[in-house]
């Protein structure tokens, strides 16, 4: 490493690897001071390596900050320490995706101001993991908290569709004479059906589910409130979509969807999008280090500010809205859950007998 009071230029030896090289070309494709957060090989966000990011940190307050990520998630407690230290150290606050930030990682996004995202680059839905053991190989493996959320809701959708599925058929073969009979001898079908499905859902742990998920939403929302012009009802719909809606851990969110989820977000353009594609060849390597294109001295450590002015980096936010977009969120109310009706007229006849069957 050089030593303290040695200033790098940019294509230096001394920037030894070439993700070196790449964080200080797209720092100084963007113009300001960058904080580079690249976990490799799956390393999961924790406490350690957010005190390694906070003791690369110069001590003054920066007036614009980037934060370039590159994780698959981790620890969301630390995560959040993490943003709210970076938010504390910098005025505005870039996350630039060169690649992808999923999960937890999702969260240091959503706590931006701005998030600068590559076309092929995605983050990945809140919902938070579980510990589930080691494989073969000794390696944690983990599961999404919805899982067996989402799999006691599916099984009450399929019970009730297998309760009237059964009452009907049973109804056309004249099976019985009354509904009472009727509805009596199909829950008892579906009791018999779905009783070892049930069986299998840990209902002891669904509590522990439920709070890690509440979790993730009660980060989301404090760091949603920061934001300017996000009114309280976007702020509950974004997180509740980013925790609970999406399908899978693994479903790629992209420029699209965060574009629809009405967060702030815009494209890589120019040379700071051949940089960040730079930056994306080199994933799955490991580098937390802190770069400053304006005064260039770089210890391992930190980067320090040349002695003198600095040229003052351009202000974030001169580049062209993504269409359909201002710098004002869109604040249209919109309807948060489903009204549904239903109802049911029986035709009976003489013997207080429905005529036509109730159960289709």
């Amino acid at each position: 490493m050089p030593a303290a009071d040695e200033v790098i230029p940019l294509e230096s030896p001394t920037l030894a690897s070439p993700l070196e090289r790449a964080a200080h070309a797209f720092a100084a494709a963007r113009g300001r001071p960058a904080v580079f957060y690249f976990l490799a090989h799956h390393e999961p966000i924790g406490t350690k390596n957010v005190r390694e990011l906070g003791e690369r940190m110069p001590d003054e307050k920066l007036p614009e900050l980037d934060l370039v990520i590159h994780s698959s998630g981790g620890d969301i407690h630390a995560a959040y320490q993490l943003i709210s230290f970076l938010r504390r150290r910098t005025d505005k606050l870039m996350a630039c995706v060169p690649r992808y930030a999923r999960s937890a990682a999702t969260l240091l996004c959503i706590g931006a101001d701005l998030i600068i995202i590559d076309e092929l680059a995605g983050l990945g839905p809140l919902d938070a993991q579980i510990y589930d053991g080691t494989n073969d190989a000794g390696q944690a493996n983990y599961k999404s908290a919805l899982n067996q959320l989402k799999g006691l809701e599916r099984l009450r959708d399929f019970s009730q569709e297998t309760l009237f599925e059964t009452a009907a058929s049973l109804w056309d073969k004249g099976v019985n004479a009354t509904t009472e009979d009727t509805l009596r001898n199909a829950r008892e079908f579906v009791r018999v059906v779905t009783a070892p499905l049930f069986d299998k859902i840990e209902s002891h742990r669904l509590g522990d589910y439920s709070q890690a998920l509440a979790i993730g939403e009660e980060y989301g929302k404090r760091l949603l409130r920061r934001l300017p012009g996000v009114p309280q009802p976007d702020q509950e719909r974004i997180v509740r979509k980013l925790v609970h809606e999406y399908p899978s851990h693994e479903y790629v969110i992209d420029y699209q969807e965060l574009v629809d989820l009405h967060l702030p977000v815009r494209l890589f353009e120019g040379e700071e999008k051949a940089a960040a594609r730079v930056l994306a060849n080199h994933v799955d390597e490991r580098l937390v280090a802190f770069f400053d294109p304006l005064g260039t001295r770089f210890d391992g450590h930190k980067a320090q500010q040349e002695e003198g002015p600095a040229e003052e980096a351009g202000a974030e936010g001169t580049r062209p809205a993504p269409p359909g977009r201002g710098n004002e969120l869109d604040v249209a109310a919109r309807s948060g859950g489903r009204a549904q009706s239903a109802a049911t007229t029986f035709s009976q006849g003489q013997s207080g007998v429905p005529t036509e069957n109730p159960w289709r």
